[in-house]
């Protein structure tokens, strides 16, 4: 799944049929681990099911984005109306007029 640098969806994702995804992505780097598969591409074509892919909503990702810019703008101008030191602390980024 790929996002954009504030986490909105860009490219399809895909959820996995089943519950325990981090169990069997442990296993398979077991069993590459000791020789029971190639390498974990093929592991993963063999052992893997996916039980549904979203597509991204443009026209939403569009919004959000619109009201995330404005967020950012409003956190930084608070922070530095504080005089409470960067922005960055709680992993902001700078308002566009705001230096780096």
């Amino acid at each position: 799944m790929a996002t954009d640098r504030r986490g909105h969806l860009r490219d399809t994702a895909s959820h996995p049929g089943s519950e325990e995804s981090t169990a069997l992505g442990a296993a398979i780097c077991a069993g590459v681990g000791v020789g029971l598969w190639n390498d974990i591409a093929q592991a993963a074509a063999l052992v893997a099911a996916f039980e549904r892919t979203v597509q991204p909503d443009l026209e939403a990702s569009a919004a959000y984005r619109a009201l995330a810019d404005e967020w950012f703008k409003i956190y930084a101008a608070l922070w530095s109306s504080r005089n409470l030191g960067s922005h960055a602390r709680c992993g902001a980024r700078p308002a566009p007029d705001q230096p780096k």
